[in-house]
């Protein structure tokens, strides 16, 4: 999700900024972009999520998983085929029972 916001500036606010713009060669919006990014640090659960996501987009480049997950509900189409799908690969036993099994005698 991106944000859109407007800020006032005096004009010698402004030129501080364009001059300071100009130094680096970037645009006065990549300047404020890199400045607001080393003075506020994400919150650790805001960290972690960066991270996660971007072990998502990892995995998905590297064909592990088909879609980025989006949180939202499943359609009752998918939960029809996902419940055939566990029926013929399941063979009718649960999952944490063929675990035990192979596992062998303790």
């Amino acid at each position: 999700m991106a944000y859109q916001m407007s800020i006032t500036l005096s004009d010698e606010e402004y030129k501080a900024l364009a001059v300071e713009a100009a130094k680096n060669g970037k645009p006065i919006e990549s300047l404020l972009h890199e400045v607001l990014t080393q003075h506020i640090k994400p919150s650790a659960s805001d960290q972690h999520l960066l991270n996660s996501r971007k072990i998502q987009e990892y995995l998905l480049q590297e064909g592990v998983i088909e879609s980025l997950p989006t949180n939202e509900a499943t359609k009752p189409e998918e939960d029809t085929k996902r419940e055939y799908l566990a029926k013929l690969f399941g063979q009718g036993k649960l999952a944490s029972d063929i675990v035990i099994e192979d596992r062998g005698p303790r």
